[in-house]
């Protein structure tokens, strides 16, 4: 199939752009131009498996709000596929697209493939809890936004809410254990069944972010039962 054209709204850093391909397209622009983010958008649309397209907060545009921002509107990605000749489609396996195309054609065929997402749930503040796991044999990413409110936000939409007296154990435990003031990253994980977990935490002006992998044994145990806690908080989503 030929990708004619590329239309993106309210992804990352695009409020809106529009591109069209030939047989060979050269990107050209300066850093933070937002060559990366139509790459990305692209990814997201073709993504296969099961799961498809996995959105997070962090993907919606949200204008010179920066972060803190609302973001401004749904992510829409629209790609547009074309023959290019007649009948070209028609010696291909297009397996569930099949019955959407005729075949007693007279001019090349045009396929338009269209993404939406919702924004979600927008709080006034960052979130004050990440949490992220990577790994496995599947190889599975997946990530935990807390909001101080509790909403919990995996893959671009509230999944559930935790208690404010949740969230505040966590960041008093945080600061009792020197989360803030420690360095500690795991060395890469060993096993290819093994996770690698990602925590950032911001409470007031403080923040920071470490990094611990299954079969850690030197890993700090206070650190250990932070990202415990942190994991049983956001388990009301599973």
């Amino acid at each position: 199939m030929f990708l004619r054209s590329l239309s993106i709204e309210n992804f990352r850093s695009m409020r809106r752009a529009e591109l069209d391909f030939d047989d060979i397209t050269l990107l050209i622009g300066e850093n933070d131009s937002g060559k990366s983010s139509l790459f990305e958008a692209l990814d997201q649309a073709l993504a296969g498996g099961d799961r498809g397209p996995q959105f997070q907060a962090e993907h919606f545009h949200r204008g010179q709000g920066g972060p803190t921002a609302a973001p401004v509107g749904p992510i829409c990605i629209e790609l547009t596929f074309e023959e290019r000749q007649v009948g070209e489609w028609n010696r291909i396996d297009l397996g569930v697209l099949k019955p959407l195309l005729k075949t007693d054609i007279r001019r090349p065929r045009r396929l338009v493939l269209r993404l939406t997402a919702a924004p979600p749930p927008f709080s006034a503040t960052s979130p004050v809890i990440i949490v992220s796991q990577e790994g496995g044999i599947a190889g599975i990413q997946q990530s935990w936004e807390i909001y101080p409110d509790g909403a919990v936000v995996s893959g671009g939409a509230e999944v559930c809410r935790v208690a404010d007296s949740v969230i505040s154990s966590i960041l008093s435990s945080s600061s009792e254990t020197g989360f803030f003031t420690t360095s500690y990253t795991s060395p890469p994980a060993i096993c290819c069944d093994y996770f690698t977990f990602t925590l950032t935490l911001h409470s007031g002006e403080r923040a920071n972010t470490i990094s611990i992998s299954d079969g850690d044994s030197k890993a700090p145990q206070e650190l250990r039962e932070l990202l415990a806690s942190v994991r049983q908080a956001v388990s009301c989503s599973y």
